[in-house]
């Protein structure tokens, strides 16, 4: 599975949407935060988060989950890619209790059961991520963003007719939802179940992400080899897991599993998620040449 946008966790399929409705009070109020406690602390949008670079606004959903704060000026926080205001955010430890006081005033917002079910599914809480995505897609069946995050939960479960069906929802309902097509491209070229794979389309894909975001993410560039080392094409695969490595040091968790990757790929092998059954699977034989 695949989290940018892409998630700052190692699983990608999970961004969220704007709100669509503002509140003149606060609902909750988090634990108060020193201003020595907020740099290296991860947060969540609350209702009404925008960012900011300067005077431009950018949507908050364009910055990956959770919000790491890397340095504060003032009332603001730097998140990456822009600037956000403390007063809109909620520490990722209280986000779920945020959310929920959040849906019992306003309990048909996709957006609130969409970041709760992130949430939740961060925690390692599948049924409950579950069952809010369901309530998103319900809410708002043109939601691209929801199918494509109940696909990862399915993904995770070993569902994955029903992760792929709801990755090919969220293409079809926005054709340029980049973690859609990269989500779809990854479980294509990484699925430990046999007959469930299939690299050319992988390609496609991973391919198409990549031209939407510019061809310049890590995140996607990693998806993109996969892909070429499930169809077969390890030059292609080491390629562009070498760009892939070039912009994320090993010494970084995400940036860890890129090298070995592409330490594989340069073996000629694939990669393989991990089974749902939790058995490890970590890379494939490399194919065996038909008897002629």
């Amino acid at each position: 599975m695949r989290c940018t946008n892409l998630p700052k966790s190692a699983l990608r399929p999970f961004e969220y949407v704007p709100p669509l409705v503002l509140v003149s009070a606060a609902l909750f109020v988090a634990p108060a935060v020193g201003e020595d406690e907020w740099v290296g602390r991860q947060f969540m949008p609350k209702e009404g988060c925008v960012i900011k670079i300067g005077t431009q606004e950018i949507p908050a959903r364009g910055v990956a989950l959770p919000y790491a704060v890397s340095h504060i000026s003032g009332d603001w926080l730097w998140v990456g890619d822009g600037w956000v205001q403390k007063g809109r955010v909620v520490p990722l430890k209280q986000a779920d209790e945020y959310y929920s006081v959040y849906l019992r005033t306003h309990p048909t917002s996709a957006w609130a059961h969409n970041l709760r079910g992130w949430t939740r599914y961060e925690k390692g809480d599948y049924d409950n991520a579950l069952a809010d995505y369901d309530a998103a897609v319900r809410l708002d069946p043109q939601d691209a963003v929801a199918y494509n995050n109940r696909g990862g939960i399915w993904q995770k479960k070993g569902e994955y007719e029903k992760a792929l069906a709801d990755y090919n929802a969220a293409i079809r309902i926005d054709p340029r939802e980049i973690m859609g097509y990269n989500s779809l491209a990854w479980l294509l070229a990484t699925c430990p179940a046999d007959g469930k794979r299939d690299g050319k389309r992988a390609v496609d894909m991973a391919r198409q992400a990549c031209t939407l975001s510019g061809w310049k993410d890590p995140y996607l560039m990693d998806t993109l080899a996969a892909s070429y080392a499930e169809s077969g094409d390890f030059d292609e695969a080491v390629r562009w897991q070498t760009k892939a490595a070039a912009i994320l040091p090993a010494d970084q968790d995400s940036g860890k599993a890129i090298h070995e990757r592409l330490a594989l790929y340069r073996q000629k092998h694939p990669y393989r998620e991990e089974p749902a059954d939790g058995k490890p699977a970590g890379s494939a034989e490399p194919p065996v040449e038909p008897a002629r």
